[in-house]
């Protein structure tokens, strides 16, 4: 078990002390200062790697249908580079009308942190992130949907039906993704 000190120390700004741990039972780990140097230590090594590029990635898109009419599905993104290469944040996602150009959906973007905020992928591996996308009522969708990531982008026809019934009522139809996570 660990022990914490909650800090009842106020500094100058009327502000709380972050919490710190004062000792650890033995046997139970590296303390967490430790666990923390050697994340960060490993996190600053892969932020070194290289960004994957709009030429290192093959990029597929498969949605589902979902209770509701909405649709759910995956952006599967697999490194076909002869390089290491970084795939960092949640994809963006830009449907597009028949005529080619975006459809103007809202994408939903959530702020929950996570560390570090990226996937480092091997010649061959891949990565998936989950995606919604709730209703549409608006122009018609080709099918071909621009998937976004820091360091490129690619656009793709999607697998599965092309676009959402429209929204219920009273709920502005929209998209999210998450984030990206190694699948092999």
């Amino acid at each position: 078990m660990v022990a914490v000190d909650s800090g009842d120390q106020r500094p100058a700004d009327g502000g709380r002390v972050p919490w710190r741990v004062t000792s650890a039972e033995p046997d139970s780990g590296p303390p967490a200062g430790e666990l923390f140097a050697a994340r960060s230590s490993r996190w600053q090594e892969e932020a070194r790697v290289p960004p994957c590029g709009s030429g290192d990635l093959a990029v597929s898109v498969r949605w589902f249908r979902a209770a509701g009419g909405g649709l759910r599905g995956e952006v599967v993104a697999e490194n076909v580079s002869g390089r290491v290469c970084r795939l960092g944040s949640k994809p963006g996602l830009q449907p597009l009308g028949s005529d080619g150009q975006p459809l103007g959906v809202d994408q939903w973007v959530t702020l929950e942190m996570r560390v570090p905020p990226f996937v480092i992928l091997e010649p061959g591996q891949s990565a998936s992130a989950p995606i919604t996308w709730s209703g549409w009522s608006g122009r018609s969708a080709s099918g071909r949907i621009v998937v976004s990531w820091q360091g490129g982008s690619a656009t793709v026809d999607a697998a599965g039906p092309i676009e959402p019934g429209p929204p219920k009522r009273g709920v502005v139809g929209s998209l999210s993704s998450s984030w990206f996570t190694r699948i092999h």
